[in-house]
């Protein structure tokens, strides 16, 4: 376990899909060596207490509370809630103690389900981690949910623009979802398995102990009886006949699981049985029917026979993207996995063969475990969401390292190559562990004149081929004497007149960090040879560190 703590905006929700896949990517990162803590849970999570309603009286509350208490002992057992920041206000404003407890972690990760969705309730700038430092945010898997935007909420594509570009690190749970991402952004977009699939089933029976089950099901569980799973969160009633027809053909019990909190008529065996149970039931299924996204993806994980009942008549035409992308993923036609009102389900081939389905899966967890660990070990160590990638990928090598002003300035300078599989770039540097000191004054010594300003300029090894676009992203701590301090990074031939990017911070003697970003376009008239200036820095005992400069080209 490292000593980095990363907050985690989890979607809980009220169903199986939505909390067993916060626990999922949850129990993942703390896999990864992460302490993680869930933070905004106000509206989804309270102390656990036993439903207030009497069963006859009002049973569809009694179900709803009895539901949540379930759900809320579960939350209480498996994650570690913040309570400073139990609550982020909508407009994101922090309380001062709030503000100080944001600046303990290393890194905000949001996801999954279909949070990155451009409408409805869905559509918050809180679900984009706006109120975290932007080097920092990380989207694991986020579901956009469409194949395209409808026309209907085309208004909200600038706003949903603006806020995912600021997220360093983007992913999407289906491709077409991480292709409308890329569009809107211009950045490649990392195309991630559903939470729920990067655990194997090993891990998940092994983390979910003692389930509960409803009397129903826990006396089929007793008998030893084969069972189809039915899995349906709002289409029962449609599709009822089909599953019972479907059961007589396969001589399978039916173990029902049905209905919403908050929402239609009673569950049925929903909510006495918590979600430890539902993984037990996936587990130990002959056939599982679901009418949404998480059972179907739980049920190809535990590599069990799975039809998906879909509501609508041609699912061809439908803009859903999420399980025609589960399926064409792990190389599945839809088609034959797909029940619609209009086709007969007697028709299907219920079994699956998963010789050629678990490498699959295996691959696709693998390279979605690769993108997580990068993305936390870059936003902690605040790099840009490219570093750990070429790092990993052994594009990193070392440029320069010299020394200047009697070893009191080190300079160690790294030189990246983007590989060619990451597209939108030309190349990336990086500047690390710049420190520019002025030396304190020996103790005892008679107190001398303020040094004049010590004349610092760092070549940063970077020439910008004139009309590339580029990235200057600076992180530094900073303390000086001066009242303020003037940071340039120019053209080495130029004037500071003509800097790219000058910073000038108020500083009042303080230690602070630093943290700027900026987009440019090199001169037309010339190309950028970029060089730092930190001239003006005086003082005693004052210095600068730049613990990293980012300079990513685009491609013209």
């Amino acid at each position: 376990m490292t000593d980095f703590k990363v907050a985690y905006l989890a979607w809980l929700g009220s169903n199986y899909g939505s909390v067993l896949q916060s626990f999922a990517l949850y129990r993942s990162m703390e896999k990864l060596g992460y302490r993680c803590e869930v933070i905004d849970y106000d509206h989804f999570i309270r102390d656990a207490e036993p439903p207030s309603a009497l069963k006859d009286a009002d049973p569809k509350r009694y179900d709803d509370d009895l539901m949540r208490y379930n759900f809320d002992l579960f939350a209480h057992r498996h994650f570690v809630f913040n309570q400073t920041l139990q609550k982020i206000n909508d407009d994101l404003t922090l309380s001062p103690p709030q503000s100080q407890e944001i600046n303990s972690f290393a890194a905000f990760v949001c996801g999954s389900d279909q949070i990155w969705k451009p409408a409805g309730f869905w559509f918050s700038r809180k679900q984009y981690l706006q109120f975290a430092p932007a080097l920092k945010r990380i989207g694991y898997a986020p579901s956009v949910g469409w194949k395209s935007i409808p026309a209907a909420h085309e208004k909200n594509i600038p706003q949903w623009k603006e806020w995912l570009s600021g997220v360093a690190y983007l992913s999407a749970r289906e491709p077409s979802g991480a292709a409308l991402i890329a569009e809107a952004t211009g950045r490649p977009v990392t195309s991630v398995v559903d939470p729920t699939m990067l655990l194997t089933p090993e891990e998940w029976l092994s983390a979910m102990t003692e389930p509960r089950y409803a009397p129903e099901i826990a006396d089929i569980l007793r008998s030893g009886a084969r069972f189809m799973l039915a899995y349906f969160l709002d289409h029962r009633a449609l599709f009822e006949k089909k599953i019972r027809a479907l059961a007589r053909r396969l001589r399978l019990k039916i173990v029902w699981l049905s209905g919403r909190a908050g929402v239609g008529t009673t569950q049925d065996n929903c909510a006495e049985t918590d979600p430890a149970g539902f993984i037990n039931l996936i587990s130990k299924a002959s056939l599982v029917c679901a009418d949404g996204f998480h059972g179907t993806c739980l049920a190809l994980n535990f590599a069990k026979p799975a039809l998906f009942f879909s509501p609508a008549w041609y699912p061809e035409k439908s803009n859903d993207a999420r399980v025609s992308d589960l399926f064409t993923r792990f190389g599945i036609d839809p088609a034959t996995r797909t029940v619609t009102p209009r086709v007969p389900v007697l028709t299907f081939a219920w079994e699956l063969n998963y010789d050629d389905i678990k490498p699959r899966i295996a691959e696709a967890r693998e390279q979605s475990l690769t993108y997580l660990r990068n993305a936390l070990l870059g936003a902690a160590e605040s790099r840009g969401p490219l570093f750990q990638e070429l790092k990993e990928s052994g594009a990193l090598r070392d440029c320069f390292a010299e020394e200047h002003y009697s070893g009191k300035v080190l300079l160690s300078a790294h030189k990246l190559k983007f590989a060619p599989r990451l597209p939108g770039a030309a190349e990336c540097h990086t500047i690390r562990d710049h420190a520019v000191i002025v030396p304190s004054q020996a103790a005892g010594a008679t107190p001398a004149e303020p040094p004049e300003p010590i004349p610092v300029y760092a070549p940063l090894g970077v020439t910008i081929p004139r009309g590339t676009s580029y990235e200057i992203h600076i992180r530094a701590m900073l303390l000086t004497a001066s009242p303020a301090v003037d940071i340039f990074i120019c053209n080495a031939a130029s004037s500071k007149d003509q800097a790219v990017l000058t910073i000038r911070k108020s500083m009042m003697g303080q230690e602070r960090w630093l943290d700027l970003y900026a987009k440019f376009t090199a001169d037309d008239d010339g190309s950028d040879a970029l060089m730092i200036d930190a001239s003006q820095l005086t003082g005693s005992g004052s210095y600068i560190s730049f613990d990293t400069v980012d300079i990513v080209c685009r491609d013209r």
